[in-house]
C-alpha cells in the first residue's frame, strides 16, 4: 500500500525524534523538554519608506558666446572646352561673349548696446550776500523786524563700508639642521712636583 509521504524531510525527521520509544526522548524526560522550547518567530516589520522631498535648485544658466566659424568657399575652376574645328566649315561664327553679374553681398552689422553708468553729480549752491545800502529819514520810525529761523534737518548719509578680505601668506620656515659639537674632554696632567716636594719632606733627615 502506497502511502503519501507527509510534510518535509525536516518535519518528518522531527516526528521521528519524538517518537516514545527513545527513553532520552519520552515524554517526562528533561531532555524532551528542552527540545521541546519553540523558538518565537520574529515578525519582521515592514519598514515605511519615507518619501523625502527634494528641493530643487536653481541653476544659473550660463550664456555661452558662439563663435561663428567662416566658411571658406572653394572656387571651381571651369574647364574650357576646345572644339574641334571641322575642315567643312568656312564660315566663322560670331561668339557671344556672356556677362557675368556679380552679386553683392549686404554684411549685417550689430548693434552692440553700450549701457551707461549715470553719475550722480552733487550741486554746490553758492549764496551770495546783498548788502543793501539802508537810508536814514528822522520822520520815519524804524521798524524792528523780527527774522524767523528756518530749521533745515540734515539728512545723514549711511556710507557703506565694504570689507576687504586680506589674505594671509603662509610663511615657510626653513628647519636649520644643528650640528653637534662633540666636546673633547682634555684629561688633567698630574703635576709631579707637588709629589716630589711632599716626599722630599717625608724623608727623615738626620
Amino acid at each position: 500500500m502506497i502511502t503519501k509521504r507527509r510534510g518535509t524531510a525536516g518535519a518528518r525527521r522531527a516526528r521521528r525524534q519524538r517518537s516514545t520509544t527513545d527513553p532520552k526522548r519520552a515524554r517526562g524526560s528533561v531532555l524532551r523538554r528542552r527540545r521541546r522550547r519553540r523558538r518565537r518567530r520574529r515578525r519582521r516589520r515592514r519598514r515605511r519608506r519615507r518619501r523625502r522631498r527634494r528641493r530643487r535648485r536653481r541653476r544659473r544658466r550660463r550664456r555661452r558666446r558662439r563663435r561663428r566659424r567662416r566658411r571658406r568657399r572653394r572656387r571651381r575652376r571651369r574647364r574650357r572646352r576646345r572644339r574641334r574645328r571641322r575642315m567643312r566649315m568656312r564660315m566663322r561664327r560670331r561668339r557671344r561673349r556672356r556677362r557675368r553679374r556679380r552679386r553683392r553681398r549686404r554684411r549685417r552689422r550689430r548693434r552692440r548696446r553700450r549701457r551707461r553708468r549715470r553719475r550722480r553729480r552733487r550741486r554746490r549752491r553758492r549764496r551770495r550776500r546783498r548788502r543793501r545800502r539802508r537810508r536814514r529819514r528822522k520822520w520815519r520810525r524804524r521798524r524792528r523786524r523780527r527774522r524767523r529761523r528756518r530749521r533745515r534737518r540734515r539728512r545723514r548719509r549711511r556710507r557703506r563700508r565694504r570689507r576687504r578680505r586680506r589674505r594671509r601668506r603662509r610663511r615657510r620656515r626653513r628647519r636649520r639642521r644643528r650640528r653637534r659639537r662633540r666636546r673633547r674632554r682634555r684629561r688633567r696632567r698630574r703635576r709631579t712636583h707637588k709629589t716630589t716636594e711632599k716626599n722630599d719632606r717625608s724623608i727623615q733627615t738626620v
